[in-house]
């Protein structure tokens, strides 16, 4: 199926900018940016010059940092586009924030990822496409059709790349904790390499503490995959613990590189020999070397095809 470039638009929201632009090229559609003004007490205004009317919106907004802003203008181009008579709104989020927000911790806790479902669906919007859902319990909160993209195929493809097939006996992909196992299952599976785990634990404060690595990594080619890296500890943590039962070098792919106190050069002068990551977030300052960034606009491409047609 080829995207009606006459019956489609599409619209970028601030975070994301770059990536809609070239998701637009390789649609061939015209990229429609809304005009977004911020109030001096911090409230936002969006307006949209273009006609809408019948028209199927794709929006392309991370709702990375700042969150709220940026989960408040997607909701805000969302319901103006049916305002404005849109026929059917697909919100593609690259990055889901507050998804990892998804259970309560104790009997007075919410949980504010149902609340964000709500008001997505409030908004109007009629389908979403996400990367990396932090949690698969997410998806449950919604009523509408939810596309969970896995970067499994491009991160093999870039494994396949960088080794030879019969290579791929010496590689190890390494789970961070209990909670990854899926993700790096289906990466070695599809390498056919093996996997191994991180046995982790977190204290009331959220620290984590590595206890064991399940699985043989000596002399072996280690890649991390995981799908968030924040302030770094568990991925740096991993890197050493890896290193000190003698693998022979340690990769990371990582699919949202949120890094919030943006210091990148905790991972430059790291025992880290590369980290690649996506461009679900956008990072408008200038990263170090052992950085790589991987584009996901062929599995957006793709996964617009296919919701499209459903």
């Amino acid at each position: 199926m080829n995207i009606n470039t006459q019956t489609t638009k599409l619209i970028s929201g601030s975070s994301s900018i770059k990536l809609a632009q070239k998701l637009a090229n390789e649609l061939g559609l015209q990229l429609i940016q809304n005009t977004t003004k911020k109030f001096a007490d911090g409230e936002l205004s969006i307006s949209i010059e273009e006609d809408l009317y019948n028209k199927q919106v794709i929006i392309v907004q991370s709702t990375s940092e700042p969150v709220n802003n940026n989960l408040m203008e997607l909701l805000f181009i969302a319901d103006h586009s049916k305002k404005m008579g849109a026929k059917h709104v697909t919100a593609i989020i690259p990055y889901f924030g507050y998804s990892r927000q998804d259970r309560t911790i104790d009997n007075r806790s919410i949980v504010p990822m149902r609340m964000v479902a709500m008001m997505l669906e409030i908004a109007g919007i009629d389908k979403i496409i996400t990367v990396d859902m932090h949690s698969l319990n997410s998806i449950g909160f919604f009523r509408i059709i939810v596309n969970n993209i896995s970067t499994t195929s491009i991160f093999a493809a870039l494994t396949s790349q960088k080794f030879a097939t019969e290579q791929h006996l010496n590689l190890s992909i390494i789970s961070p904790d209990i909670g990854g196992i899926q993700r790096a299952r289906l990466l070695s599976s599809a390498l056919g390499c093996g996997l191994s785990i991180i046995n982790k634990t977190r204290d009331k404060n959220s620290k984590c503490y590595l206890h064991e690595i399940i699985g043989n990594v000596k002399n072996r080619e280690c890649i991390i995959i995981d799908d968030i890296t924040d302030n770094g500890d568990t991925l740096l943590n991993t890197v050493n613990l890896l290193l000190d039962n003698n693998a022979a070098s340690v990769c990371a792919y990582i699919t949202h590189c949120v890094i919030s106190d943006k210091n990148y050069n905790k991972f430059e002068y790291s025992q880290l020999k590369k980290i690649y990551i996506t461009d679900t977030i956008h990072k408008a300052e200038l990263l170090p070397k052992k950085f790589c960034t991987i584009s996901i606009v062929p599995l957006l491409i793709k996964s617009l095809h296919g919701i499209m047609e459903q």
